[in-house]
């Protein structure tokens, strides 16, 4: 910039001292025509100094055309042969040149205040701004650009090629673009990379538009834009963007696997895939015992294989090396020199490894174990590369703490079923020999005997019942079966052959719910409720209503009814009443999950209403089999 400066400096000395030249000049000439007696001479080569310096100084112009012009009346003036006609039309010529000189003074005023405002606001912008001519060499740039690149171009100067400032492989790019620009006539946007005055290469956004003159092509003119910062957003997003789909691909094959183990496998063979490392390691933490224990190895040799798990296949976690990723949780990280570190405690099977990393596994605040990967390649950790891989340390310990947890919670529930099974088969056997027995001595003559075998029978005709309770509860949380068209006239009439010694009215309906075959279960409890709680004698009746989409079913008797307080909390599991008909409340509990199951409600109430002390009746409600057809909202 200062080059420029000091160049347009020195062009603006000269053309005043080219002025002054001309002038005397024209001048001297002007007076040896007049000495040779010849008054007419030409009068118009005055012109060329007058409109020279009003182009040239706009401000000063008008002053130095006037001198000019006054050295021209004087040189008549003062010559004797001048008579008084030649004074006459010299003083004209005077106000001629004045006013020619006062004219391009206005008009190149306005001229450069239009190139100084040009210049100012190109100058102001951010961004380069430049014109080159047809061979790609600078013939303008603003201040931007010079900041950028230094002096490039100019009036005067030796202008740079455009071609020079970007880098050698895109150099035929924008070759090619600005031959397309000028064949098309039309403006190119595309981006390069350029260097800068300092040295340091740059990309950038440039817009260029061909400039014709006359109808022929004479250069381009253009802006450029750094779009460093662009960049490096463009490239933390990517960034971004990358960890999260390797994060995402890495949860999805953690959690997509039925059990631990292939959790593991698949999530470090995922890792190694998407990290580019060949080998990989993952092991858990047993606190109990104060060590890690390999449960996964990938790209190691067979014979190197056996080489690790013999020195690594368990870690103590207060290893001098490891100490900070198994008991502090915290990351290593290590870069060998070029040399490699054949005796790497990671590698069993002797070949160099270049980088290594022990990433600790977090669940919850609580480290669960450790992923150890490693490459035989120069691999330099960046801050994105370590925030990345601890991510998915973190997440792959969430997934690996709920398979943990998951297996457990499996375990407790073989181990639960198991135990239900051993009691439920034992209990039944026991009590089928109390059975046997309590028949035998309720044959016997002696009525305390009997009264004994009877209390003796009924209680263990309740334990029978409670197994059976249990039993189902069981079934009900572990089929998996959709609901199907069940013919409801079949299953009340298979529970009311439960009960031969009970009277129990129905009239059967046709009717086919939704349902499955636990659907007997709620009829043989509320039979069997009413039977037990209704007394000697009671009389039992089903009803199937039809009511728009689906069945209201009764089941009522004439016993001595639910009180009111009672009839909300009926259906509670274990709660039991202060009524005659109070139970341990497993039955109707059973009930409730089935209807509920079913896509149903039940309910307590008054066989009369607003007679509690005359009967009860439960009422219940299942949806209709439409056509036969299995429901999709009955999905268990």
């Amino acid at each position: 910039m200062q080059l420029r400066t000091a160049l347009n400096k020195d062009l603006m000395n000269y053309t005043v001292l080219g002025i002054v030249l001309f002038s005397f000049f024209i001048s001297e000439i002007s007076t040896y025509y007049l000495s040779g007696g010849t008054v007419f001479f030409l009068s118009h080569f005055f012109y060329l100094p007058i409109i020279l310096a009003a182009f040239e100084f706009p401000r000063r112009g008008m002053i130095l055309s006037t001198l000019i012009a006054a050295i021209y009346l004087a040189i008549i003036y003062w010559h004797p042969l001048t008579d008084l006609s030649g004074l006459a039309a010299a003083t004209m010529q005077f106000y001629v040149f004045v006013s020619v000189g006062v004219a391009v003074s206005f008009l190149s005023g306005s001229i450069k205040q239009s190139e100084k405002r040009f210049k100012d606001l190109a100058d102001l912008l951010p961004q380069s701004v430049f014109e080159i001519d047809g061979q790609g060499t600078f013939t303008y740039t603003n201040r931007s650009a010079a900041g950028m690149f230094g002096w490039i171009g100019g009036a005067g100067g030796n202008g740079r090629n455009i071609r020079s400032i970007v880098v050698p492989e895109d150099r035929e790019r924008l070759t090619g673009d600005l031959a397309r620009s000028a064949h098309a006539n039309g403006s190119i946007s595309n981006e390069y990379t350029v260097v800068t005055s300092d040295g340091m290469e740059c990309p950038v956004l440039s817009y260029i538009r061909p400039i014709f003159q006359d109808g022929k092509h004479a250069g381009f003119r253009g802006i450029i834009i750094d779009i460093t910062e662009r960049k490096l957003v463009e490239d933390s997003q990517k960034q971004l963007n990358r960890r999260l789909t390797m994060i995402n691909e890495i949860i999805s094959a953690a959690t997509s696997a039925t059990d631990l183990d292939r959790c593991l496998d698949s999530s470090l063979e995922k890792i190694l895939s998407l990290t580019n490392f060949e080998t990989g390691a993952i092991y858990l933490v047993d606190e109990p015992h104060g060590v890690a224990t390999l449960r996964i190895l990938k790209g190691v040799s067979d014979e190197g294989r056996g080489r690790y798990l013999e020195s690594m296949g368990t870690i103590r976690l207060d290893h001098q090396e490891y100490s900070r990723v198994f008991s502090e949780g915290k990351p290593r990280y290590i870069e060998y020199d070029s040399n490699g570190d054949t005796q790497s405690p990671f590698l069993a099977d002797g070949a160099g490894i270049l980088s290594f990393a022990a990433v600790p596994l977090i669940a919850e605040e609580n480290n669960v174990g450790a992923l150890f990967i490693a490459s035989r390649r120069r691999y330099r950790f960046t801050g994105d590369e370590t925030m990345m891989l601890e991510a998915v340390g973190r997440e792959l310990g969430n997934a690996i703490l709920c398979n943990m947890l998951h297996d457990k919670l499996a375990k407790a529930n073989r181990e639960a079923n198991l135990y239900l099974d051993i009691m439920a088969h034992d209990i039944n056997n026991a009590n089928t020999v109390m059975l046997g027995y309590a028949e035998m001595l309720r044959m016997t003559d002696d009525l305390s005997i009997q009264h004994c075998a009877e209390r003796l029978l009924t209680n263990v005709q309740q334990s029978v019942k409670i197994i059976h309770d249990v039993s189902t509860i069981r079934k009900i949380h572990e089929r998996e079966a959709a609901l199907k068209p069940i013919e409801l006239d079949r299953t009340i009439q298979g529970e009311i052959d439960r009960f031969p010694d009970v009277r129990v009215d129905f009239e059967p309906t046709g009717a086919t719910v939704l349902a499955d075959e636990l659907l007997s279960d709620v009829f043989a409890n509320l039979i069997g409720n009413s039977a037990k709680f209704g007394g000697v004698g009671v009389a039992i009746a089903i009803r199937v209503d039809e009511e728009n989409s689906h069945y209201v079913i009764s089941v009522e008797d004439n016993g001595p009814g639910i009180p009111d307080g009672e009839k909300p909390h009926m259906f509670e599991r274990f709660r039991s009443g202060t009524s005659t008909r109070s139970g341990k409340g497993l039955g109707l509990s059973i009930c409730r999950m089935l209807v509920g199951d079913y896509g149903g409600t039940i309910w307590a109430e008054d066989r009369v209403p607003g007679s509690a002390g005359e009967g009860a009746r439960i009422r219940f409600t299942l949806k209709k089999a439409i056509d036969g057809t299995t429901s999709p909202e009955g999905s268990l």
